[in-house]
């Protein structure tokens, strides 16, 4: 009897520590206007120390060739992809710096009907140094404005969806 308390103890003690997660990998879809957008997020709930991968894909399903910035020659940018908390607005960081330096030769490139353009990105749950907050945070996507003044008639749509950081 003392063993199957104890056992039965342990049971309970081991089960109430142990973490459940009904986390599970989100791919999103969406159409706007001339865009097919495609998200891909390795899971749709985050702790504090998780890295957040996001696999982005932009398809050009109209008639005409559409031109957007590309970045430069030391920083491409295929798409812009961005995790922004609800709440306060700000961006999380990626996990690793891809470029150290950028120079400012900025390039435009065409996008052709029935193209895409795609991007693989991993964010951490950080603002600069500090830790990012428990909350929800909308996975963006876009294509880069052609103009470097981003005038407004000239920026592109957006594609979201949502994860959560705990």
């Amino acid at each position: 009897m003392k063993r199957a308390t104890i056992l039965i103890l342990l049971i309970v003690i081991m089960g109430c520590s142990a973490e459940t997660s009904n986390s599970v990998p989100v791919h999103y879809q969406e159409t706007i206007g001339n865009f097919a957008y495609e998200i891909k997020v390795n899971k749709n709930e985050f702790t504090l120390n998780d890295k957040i991968k996001v696999y982005a894909k932009i398809k050009n399903i109209g008639n005409e060739t559409l031109s957007y910035n590309s970045g430069n020659s030391s920083c491409p940018v295929p798409l812009w992809i961005g995790i922004v908390n609800q709440e306060s607005n700000k961006s999380l960081n990626l996990a690793t710096k891809t470029h150290s330096s950028c120079t400012t030769d900025l390039h435009i490139s065409h996008l052709e009907p029935n193209q895409s353009v795609e991007a693989e990105l991993e964010f951490k749950p950080k603002y600069g140094k500090k830790r990012a907050p428990r909350g929800i945070y909308d996975v963006k996507i876009t294509l880069p404005s052609p103009s470097i003044f981003l005038v407004k008639d000239k920026e592109y749509p957006s594609a979201k969806t949502s994860i959560s950081i705990k």
